[in-house]
């Protein structure tokens, strides 16, 4: 038996490797397909964001009209006694009016009718592109009539917490109109707003929360944690009181626009929410540079 025994110790232990170099061959190649299948685990550059198209005419004409009217066309954009302070809002997607800091006065009160086009072998990509994408496209308009420069910055001041209502939990519902995926059928949510009442449909919590910011003269940030869309209605009593939110001992300065203080326990009974007071950083445009735009 001693005979035997070192050569089937051999034997064993060359196999045992045998063994292992195909395995660990085995992963490798597996690896190595999974990783040319999924891009993101290779080396393999990642898909760039399309490049936007540019308008080849921008025409801007300023205008005594008041009625105020923005489309998106299949070549274009066009505008109808728009503001600067609008065309700024929408081009760089800012969510309250007055975190839009800087510029002179008449970006509230010059308006002006805007057409925008796209050279022809652009419109086809034109119908591509999101909403946001589209809005994006407004920049050149800014930059190249009105030589319009800003930048942004976060400025750490009083805000508001939209949480759930730790007393009576959320009865906010999401809304019917989803499709069965469980997602929007509309791109934006809708809102019908009033003096004492805020109707919405399809609204995420950071929608409601933007829209809260303007009624307070105060941002409000979402730490709800509550996901999808909504529909719901909110109504209160109307006054000239300063609002003041739970656990803060001062008031927020009234503004623009009349707030009220009955918005907070509205919110409690009605949609389970609550406002509370804190600090934290608020996000600001700011204007660095603008023109009133030269002839056509």
């Amino acid at each position: 038996m001693r005979i035997y025994e070192t050569p089937m110790r051999i034997y064993a232990m060359s196999m045992s490797w045998f063994v292992r170099v195909f395995v660990l061959c085995l992963l490798q190649a597996q690896c190595g397909t999974a990783l040319s299948q999924n891009p993101t685990l290779s080396n393999a550059p990642l898909e760039k964001p399309a490049v936007l198209p540019r308008y080849t005419i921008i025409s801007v004409r300023e205008t005594k009209g008041v009625v105020f009217q923005q489309s998106q066309m299949p070549d274009g954009f066009v505008a109808t006694g728009i503001t600067l302070n609008q065309l700024i809002m929408t081009a760089y997607k800012i969510p309250q009016w007055n975190r839009l800091d800087g510029g002179p006065s008449w970006k509230f009160d010059k308006r002006f009718d805007v057409q925008a086009k796209l050279d022809d072998s652009d419109v086809g990509r034109l119908s591509k592109f999101s909403r946001q994408e589209r809005d994006e496209m407004l920049k050149q308009i800014l930059e190249e009539r009105f030589k319009l420069s800003i930048h942004e910055e976060k400025r750490v001041e009083p805000i508001y917490v939209l949480t759930v209502s730790s007393k009576l939990g959320p009865k906010i519902e999401l809304s019917p109109t989803s499709g069965t995926d469980g997602k929007s059928r509309i791109q934006y949510p809708i809102v019908h707003s009033t003096k004492g009442q805020l109707v919405g449909e399809q609204f995420t919590m950071s929608s409601l929360a933007n829209q809260l910011s303007t009624i307070m003269h105060r941002f409000v940030a979402d730490e709800t944690n509550l996901q999808g869309r909504y529909d719901f209605k909110l109504s209160w009593e109307p006054d000239d009181e300063q609002p003041k939110a739970e656990g803060s001992l001062e008031t927020s300065p009234v503004g623009r626009y009349t707030t009220n203080s009955h918005i907070f326990s509205a919110l409690s009974e009605q949609l389970g929410l609550q406002l509370k007071a804190a600090k934290g950083p608020v996000e600001y445009w700011v204007i660095d540079h603008v023109e009133l735009p030269s002839e056509n």
